[in-house]
């Protein structure tokens, strides 16, 4: 696991585009360039920054057994904002979905984050019919905040989203 740096872009190009189907089906559509190694090593040197000035993070997961080949990331996102509430998002390779490598890395990250930003609390969403990651946020101990309507369009369709808050209190 490793905070984004824009050596990662060929190997985040290939996960992106090895996954693309299955990600648009849950998360929005940002066009064919988004697959490209020249634009993801630009959005690395972003999230970079990002990190730099602590308002958000991306980490990049890589098999063990293989540390070339980029298998997810865990982001941080929204971390200072005045608009919008601090989040969790992630993203698994399909071939390595249901093998404790999401849980593996958030449940260390989640703590790591919540003292090192100082955050009072993180909000998560997911689509309704996304039982995998409901399943996940709830044993992060998420719990379910009502819906948002419209909240994201998927496939040019808005979608409503459940909610999830994650209070580090509790």
């Amino acid at each position: 696991m490793a905070v984004s740096r824009p050596e990662f872009a060929a190997g985040v190009a290939d996960y992106l585009l090895r996954n693309r189907e299955d990600f648009e089906y849950y998360d929005r559509h940002y066009g064919d360039i988004t697959y490209t190694e020249l634009y993801q090593e630009s959005a690395l040197k972003a999230e970079q920054e990002l990190y730099e000035t602590k308002a958000g993070v991306r980490y990049y997961l890589f098999k063990k057994e293989d540390p070339e080949t980029v298998i997810g990331n865990i982001s941080f996102a929204y971390l200072h904002s005045e608009e919008r509430a601090p989040s969790l998002g992630y993203k698994i390779d399909k071939s390595c979905r249901r093998m404790g490598y999401a849980y593996e890395a958030a449940s260390f990250l989640l703590p790591l984050a919540v003292k090192s930003f100082k955050l009072p609390f993180l909000e998560a969403d997911a689509l309704p019919e996304n039982e995998a990651s409901i399943a996940l946020l709830k044993k992060l101990g998420f719990r379910y905040d009502g819906i948002i309507p419209n909240a994201h369009e998927i496939l040019g369709v808005p979608r409503d989203h459940y909610r999830f808050v994650f209070d580090p209190e509790s």
